[in-house]
């Protein structure tokens, strides 16, 4: 009964759920595509959020590969990524 339920269910479901980034991510891409060696610290300050939220919105841009940070923490630089791999730079009003 609870089976044929169920495949409905996967039927609907598309394979390949899109990953969207919120607002704030948004604009973290934006900065740093603009200054790629901005710090957490700074890029918080500009965005107006904590520290601690920062470093979680980063974490999750990290974590689906749009972000990555090259070098070490402090003379290193951020790159911003597309899914294919590629640099990007985004433009667009904050």
């Amino acid at each position: 009964m609870f089976a044929r339920t169920d495949s409905k269910i996967k039927s609907k479901v598309p394979d390949k759920v899109p990953e969207v980034i919120n607002e704030n991510q948004h604009k973290i891409m934006l900065l740093l595509s603009q200054n790629n060696r901005l710090s957490l610290s700074e890029l918080a300050q500009m965005i107006g959020m904590s520290k601690r939220k920062m470093l979680d919105n980063v974490n999750v841009l990290k974590d689906k590969g749009l972000l990555i940070r090259v070098g070490s923490p402090k003379s290193g630089y951020w790159q911003v990524k597309e899914k294919t791999g590629k640099n990007i730079n985004l433009k667009g009003p904050l």
